[in-house]
């Protein structure tokens, strides 16, 4: 039976004096198939697992995929938790400009997931409880069972959330894209601020944020002749500044704890600049290369960050990792690396939008993909001089085929699940794959633990 998309829904302690949540722990496993939104509960309750289901079959369900926001999450109760599905519109097909927003509730009790009535999309976390108290819409905001609405109904309408922290989001106020304006909106008073000139225009998208600041870029146009800007917008009295412009396109964005990072496309090539967040916010060039290289970092939540830099291309890419620090030293170094995942942190921090620290990534990639590489993992917090070596991915010699994929699936904590597969001739070869797990703070703990035959 076909497995369209999942969803894990998680429980944990909430800490409201120290603005977190703690011990997160997978609760229940929802997926989509045969368009049915399905559960599968996770916590251990005395019982054998079952390799059976329950859904509410009654309900004509046309689920294409989740809305994935993780701040709809519950994590005190998680079977409270409001689900984003995107369903089938009128012309019965997904994918597609009509297709439809539904609210899922999950029944712990019976282990049902149906369809229920309300709407979904833009949650906003009280800034008390740290539950997705509210939902942003289009003239106002929304509670559990009252609509406060905030703007005329002939006028300009709440067009979309770019991004938020609990009690306060960042919206496009406006009527078209010609008179767009960004807007500061305090979910609890219910009321907004609007952030000036400076944050004019559309198509702003979320770096990231931290505990004092909210920080966005926008691309004007689409090609490479363009420009970017790069905005901070604090958080207490909220005030937006424009903190650094240049030419290009921004291609990637990672915010650190100190620096921001971008990856700028030019016509000439490509460039690589770190923002400081500090005042008076120094741009500094990190590295400029040609069209066929570019560079990129992955930011973690610590003070080490993952420097991708890819040249080349076709069959055989040159590809290296630096691990680097905010001060620009390399900790760490591997090449023919390509990472593979960033560990779930077990503990978020509300107040900043990256919670995760250990990295996960392939060493000594080759002409035959991950056949024969090394698993490695890094921690951000220690910042050591080499990666743990977790194992060896098997090559083409025990898989077949030309060349071998690889993929992971970081859980919470250090639990790492995936899978590694060979291709010949365009098509993967399903006999030889085989599936593997590993801690990411343990070396030598790969293990594969089936293979398909």
């Amino acid at each position: 039976m076909p497995v369209t998309d999942t969803l894990t829904l998680y429980a944990g302690v909430i800490n409201p004096a120290g603005g977190r949540v703690e011990g997160i722990a997978p609760h229940t496993l929802l997926y989509i198939s045969r368009e049915t939104v399905r559960a599968l509960p996770l916590t251990a309750n005395g019982e054998k697992p079952s390799s059976f289901w329950r859904s509410n079959t009654g309900l004509s369900m046309t689920a294409c995929r989740f809305m994935h926001e993780a701040d709809a999450n519950d994590f005190a109760n998680p079977a409270a938790t409001r689900i984003g599905v995107i369903s089938k519109g009128p012309d019965n097909t997904c994918g597609t400009a009509d297709d439809v927003r539904q609210a899922y509730a999950y029944d712990a009790a019976t282990n049902v997931a149906q369809e229920v009535s309300g709407i979904v999309g833009n949650a906003v976390r009280d800034p008390k409880t740290y539950a997705p108290a509210y939902q942003v819409q289009p003239v106002g905001v929304s509670t559990a069972d009252t609509l406060y609405v905030m703007v005329p109904t002939q006028g300009p309408r709440f067009r979309r959330m770019i991004t938020s922290s609990p009690g306060l989001a960042i919206v496009e106020l406006g009527t078209s894209d010609q008179d767009i304006q960004l807007v500061a909106l305090d979910v609890v008073r219910r009321s907004y601020v609007e952030l000036g000139q400076a944050a004019s225009g559309a198509n702003w998208q979320a770096l990231g944020h931290d505990a004092t600041a909210y920080y966005l870029y926008r691309n004007v146009g689409a090609v490479t002749g363009s420009n970017w800007t790069v905005l901070r917008i604090s958080k207490s009295q909220p005030l937006a500044t424009r903190i650094a412009t240049g030419a290009g396109q921004i291609q990637n964005a990672a915010m650190g704890q100190g620096q921001l990072y971008l990856t700028v496309q030019q016509p000439a090539g490509n460039k690589l600049y770190s923002i400081a967040k500090a005042s008076p916010h120094a741009l500094q060039q990190m590295e400029a290369t040609g069209p066929d290289r570019m560079s990129l970092v992955l930011a973690s939540a610590g003070q080490v960050h993952l420097l991708l830099r890819v040249s080349g291309s076709g069959t055989n890419p040159d590809t290296r990792i630096d691990m680097l620090d905010e001060a620009g030293v390399v900790r760490a170094t591997a090449a023919n690396a390509l990472p593979l995942a960033l560990v779930e942190a077990s503990t978020i921090d509300f107040s900043r939008s990256e919670n995760r620290t250990r990295f996960v990534y392939a060493a000594g990639v080759g002409l035959q993909g991950y056949g024969d590489a090394k698993l490695l993992a890094y921690d951000a917090d220690q910042g050591a001089s080499t990666g743990l070596q977790i194992g060896t991915l098997p090559g083409v010699s025990t898989l077949g085929g030309s060349a071998v994929f690889a993929h992971t699936s970081a859980a919470l904590s250090t639990a790492v699940a995936g899978q590694v597969a060979s291709s010949a001739n365009g098509s993967f070869l399903a006999h030889g794959s085989r599936v593997f797990s590993f801690k990411a703070d343990t070396p030598n703990s790969l293990v594969f633990a089936h293979r398909l035959r």
